[in-house]
């Protein structure tokens, strides 16, 4: 099990409900007219509130990541900000395959190492390494945690 008062003091976490989900969406769009989809506006809205609660961070530099494509939620953004956002051809030609959700519930870190351990074992360790290799152009700090987490 990680140290997990170490990382409260290096992480911070909001919870962002559906309200705030849609307004990012919209406000997003109309400062930046970019569309972003509901899991980067909940990454996008907890960023903003870490910058209103601690401004004297403003100039630190910040990256949200989005885990979709806004056309995965088309009916969500057309919704929100009247545009049909356009598929991707990388997404066309997966629109229609079959989902294959984790049969295993996860329910704590141990479970979800094992889970993590048993799927990336099947790529074997060499895929490990080099997948957390990719991480560390991030940041150290997650790339030092995955590596962690398979040495355990």
């Amino acid at each position: 099990m990680p140290n997990m008062e170490k990382l409260r003091k290096d992480i911070l976490s909001y919870s962002i409900n559906d309200k705030a989900t849609k307004d990012t969406i919209v406000n997003f769009y109309e400062k930046y007219k970019k569309i972003i989809e509901p899991h980067g506006a909940v990454g996008w809205a907890a960023l903003q509130i870490y910058r209103d609660n601690y401004p004297e961070n403003m100039n630190v530099k910040s990256i949200t990541f989005e885990t979709a494509n806004p056309s995965k939620f088309p009916d969500e953004i057309i919704s929100l900000i009247k545009i049909t956002p356009e598929m991707p051809n990388s997404l066309k030609m997966i629109w229609d395959n079959k989902e294959f959700p984790n049969p295993k519930e996860i329910g704590n870190y141990q479970n979800f190492k094992n889970f993590l351990l048993e799927e990336f074992s099947k790529r074997g360790r060499i895929s490990i390494v080099k997948y957390a290799r990719n991480y560390k152009k991030i940041h150290k700090y997650v790339y030092n945690q995955i590596l962690k987490l398979f040495k355990n």
